[in-house]
């Protein structure tokens, strides 16, 4: 059920499996229904009183959207009690003391919250396989070891801060991890270090203004100031969108001549849609084709897939 005003909700809709109310207008839940087969509620700026949650034990996908501005009053102490909560999709809040005792959540969104302290309610959901802080505002000393103990996480969104060479202790040790959004700033990267071979990524390495990439890339990289081989080399396999600027470093003279080891040249050429190099003195050849070996026989032409290329 899709309804566009608050008040067409009634007896009838006690037998709905899904209800959808994401009008902006501030309204309020009603509390007398029992909607004891739900397993969908989709919300946006609703005043949600914690009762009427017990009336809906089937309930799996919880979304609750409120604005920046909202006074609104939504009390969730209830949640704790749905046995059966697998997604939820807090967006705007601050209060999340009651997260801890969500221990059968799956998959966490907190877009444009605040979360100051809640490392320690976040670090219990070890059943976690996604968790997405978009957007959200965390101070310089927010703890990220918590998310070390969400083993099971295969998605993991990061707020776009500037987050330290902590962050790649924590990576490392999750190994079920396919899908990642990073802004990280550091010119020096712990030894050996290097990102898992990712499914969807979009990573940020020093630089927080981004140009504008191919919408929808599957691999998208972009680097500032350094040009970390090692770290990056398990990325280039499915590359589709690579943007570097202000490389300094003289012993960067081609961004492909160290990678050859992990990725084939072939690979990465094959299926690159938007390349763009700006300001970077020493780089003396930004993909060294002559290198590709025949044998290696590309099924498509090299760069066959580039839709932008810009040089600067």
């Amino acid at each position: 059920m899709i309804k566009s005003r608050l008040e067409l909700l009634n007896k009838s809709s006690e037998s709905c499996e899904g209800i959808s109310l994401l009008d902006s207008e501030e309204k309020n839940f009603p509390d007398r229904l029992i909607l004891s087969k739900l397993e969908i509620l989709l919300l946006k700026n609703c005043n949600v009183q914690g009762t009427c949650f017990l009336g809906m034990r089937e309930l799996k996908v919880l979304s609750l959207t409120v604005a920046y501005d909202y006074t609104g009053v939504i009390s969730l102490y209830a949640l704790s009690s749905l046995k059966k909560l697998r997604a939820l999709h807090l967006e705007n809040f601050e209060d999340f003391s009651f997260l801890g005792n969500l221990r059968t959540l799956e998959i966490l969104s907190l877009r444009g919250s605040k979360l100051n302290g809640l490392a320690d309610e976040l670090g219990s959901l070890k059943d976690l396989k996604m968790l997405d802080l978009t957007d959200c505002v965390v101070s310089s000393s927010f703890p990220l070891n918590f998310i070390r103990r969400l083993s099971q996480l295969e998605e993991l969104y990061l707020p776009k801060s500037n987050m330290t060479n902590d962050i790649f202790l924590v990576i490392k040790f999750l190994t079920r991890l396919t899908r990642l959004y990073l802004c990280v700033s550091s010119l020096h990267f712990p030894p050996n270090f290097e990102f898992p071979e990712l499914e969807i990524y979009k990573i940020y390495i020093n630089n927080n203004t981004s140009f504008n990439g191919i919408f929808g890339a599957t691999g998208y990289l972009e680097i500032a100031e350094v040009f970390p081989y090692n770290a990056v080399s398990q990325l280039l396999g499915n590359l589709e969108s690579l943007q570097v600027k202000r490389i300094k470093d003289e012993c960067v003279k081609c961004l492909t001549n160290k990678t050859q080891e992990k990725v084939s040249v072939s690979t990465i050429l094959q299926n690159l849609k938007l390349v763009r190099i700006d300001d970077c003195r020493n780089l003396k050849v930004v993909f060294q084709m002559g290198e590709v070996e025949e044998n290696e026989g590309p099924q498509c032409p090299l760069l066959s897939n580039l839709k932008i290329l810009h040089l600067e």
